[in-house]
This record gives C-alpha cells, structure tokens and sequence, in this order.
C-alpha cells in the first residue's frame, strides 16, 4: 500500500471534498463506488463532495455506516472500527 501512495498520481485520481474541505484524492471507480453508497455524496467540479451537514456526530456516524458499507462491498480489507479525527487544519475543529 505504501508503494501506491508513493507513486501517487493526481492525474488518474479526482479530489474528494468534505463541507468544502479537501479530505483526499480517490480513483474514478472508488469515486463512483461511493456515490452508490451514499445518497450525501455528489459529483462536484470533476471530483466527488460529500455533504457535512449535521455536524460533527452524525458526519461521524456516516463515515462509519460507510466504512461498513465499503467493507460489506468487499473495497475495504480489515476494517477494525477504528476512528480517527479528520481535521481541515492542524488546531482546527475535527
């Protein structure tokens, strides 16, 4: 998995945004995986947006309802019901 963040290109990927927010860069197929996912996600500007509306609990319920829908989905390896708090700057809010 590390190789392939090493060989990481933008070019072959489209961002993924959050509330406006910059969350990371997925393939086109993982992109389309998760707009069947979830109707919160949406094609925006050659990327993919998922709506953070509701604040900070439900957006984290949805990342977890998504996890378990991408493991169910067989995209997602191993999932051990890990969280982590995803943050636009160093000090900002999660």
């Amino acid at each position: 998995m590390l190789g392939r963040a090493r060989s990481f290109d933008p070019g072959s990927s489209v961002p993924w945004r959050v509330g406006g927010h910059l969350l990371g860069w997925v393939t086109p197929a993982f992109a389309r995986a998760l707009l069947g996912l979830d109707p919160a996600f949406s094609e925006e500007a050659g990327g993919l947006r998922l709506d953070a509306g509701g604040g900070y609990a439900a957006l984290t319920a949805r990342f977890e309802a998504l996890a378990r829908g991408l493991e169910a989905a067989g995209l997602v390896r191993g999932w051990r019901g890990e969280r982590y708090l995803v943050r636009a700057r160093d000090s900002g809010e999660a």
